[in-house]
């Protein structure tokens, strides 16, 4: 089944990870990572904040020196499988909120660019 993903944000940021993920250099996420995604999760419900959250751990363990992560012992990688459950995970969220998704990604910035010409 191919999975539908509507949020222009969303899709910029699996295209990153799919890019990643096939140029043979997967994204290394060691155990701090991990537990800021818990506590991520645990702190707030906000949608926003969770995404800004989400996209902040992810890239700063994209740009991580080799050389930092050597001294951790539990290192997941996020590979090409990672990835497809990643997409799968947010079109189903994406369908199950299809009123606020197609809001935030479509009317809000439509009215946010009629307001600032006004």
């Amino acid at each position: 089944m191919k999975k539908i993903i509507i949020h222009p944000t969303h899709r910029k940021f699996i295209k990153l990870l799919r890019e990643c993920a096939e140029k043979g250099v997967p994204i290394a996420l060691i155990d701090k990572d991990v537990e800021d995604l818990k506590n991520l999760f645990h702190r707030t419900k906000k949608r926003g904040e969770r995404h800004r959250g989400i996209y902040r751990i992810a890239l700063r363990a994209m740009r991580r020196q080799p050389t930092e992560i050597q001294g951790d012992n539990s290192i997941r990688y996020i590979d090409s499988e990672e990835v497809d459950y990643i997409e799968k995970q947010f079109a189903r969220v994406e369908r199950k909120q299809l009123c606020a998704t197609l809001q935030g990604a479509f009317l809000l910035p439509i009215m946010r660019s009629i307001v600032k010409r006004i």
